[in-house]
């Protein structure tokens, strides 16, 4: 069997990481800011467009975590390509009852 381990190098890769969130909710959101105050770009995708754009231009939330300012690294989209064509790591944050 493989096992994954995290790497015990102190290096960085040698290539630039880049995260895609799947879900643009509490958990979503949550994530997405965790892994970008880490300096890391994080692409957001999330179901309306208007969401999107006021995520980009506020760096809020129009109905999730609204009280709370998100990083300038988290970027939002609605096109699957372009949350997740360049992305290192991808996380899913969408409840299952709505992932097909």
């Amino acid at each position: 069997t493989t096992l994954l381990k995290a790497s015990s190098s102190p290096d960085p890769p040698p290539y630039p990481v880049r995260v895609a969130v799947m879900g643009g909710g509490n958990f979503g959101l949550a994530l997405a800011s965790v892994v970008a105050r880490k300096g890391v770009p994080v692409q957001l995708l999330v179901r309306s467009e208007s969401a999107a754009n006021y995520l980009n231009t506020n760096h809020t939330h129009p109905r999730y975590m609204s009280d709370i300012k998100l990083p300038t690294a988290i970027r939002a989209t609605t096109d699957p390509d372009t949350a997740l064509s360049d992305a290192t790591y991808i996380i899913h944050a969408v409840p299952c009852q709505y992932s097909r």
